[in-house]
């Protein structure tokens, strides 16, 4: 008796089958056809879709929890650094171009 592996979907097939699910085009059951799936895959996937919406929207999204001063200060940080190098550089060029 052979054994069958489990398959694996990546995040652009399931969003693909989610969206066909929300469009309530198809039945539950066409869709599975379709894509090979048990109808109660598709009802999960869609659940959890439907359940991370508020997040993607709502004012504590992770987009939102970013604080603007948390991704400027090292790129600051780093903007002075490049400056005292570059002047370091330039002082000593000049010295070796003025021997």
């Amino acid at each position: 008796m052979s054994q069958r592996n489990r398959r694996r979907f990546d995040g652009n097939f399931k969003t693909k089958v989610v969206i066909e699910a929300l469009k309530e085009r198809k039945t539950m059951s066409a869709l599975a056809k379709e894509f090979s799936l048990h109808p109660q895959q598709i009802t999960d996937w869609k659940r959890q879709a439907m359940d991370a919406l508020p997040e993607l929207f709502g004012k504590d999204s992770p987009a939102a929890a970013l604080d603007i001063e948390t991704i400027t200060a090292p790129l600051y940080q780093k903007i002075g650094q490049l400056e005292v190098e570059l002047d370091y550089l330039r002082r000593v060029q000049k010295k070796l171009s003025a021997q």
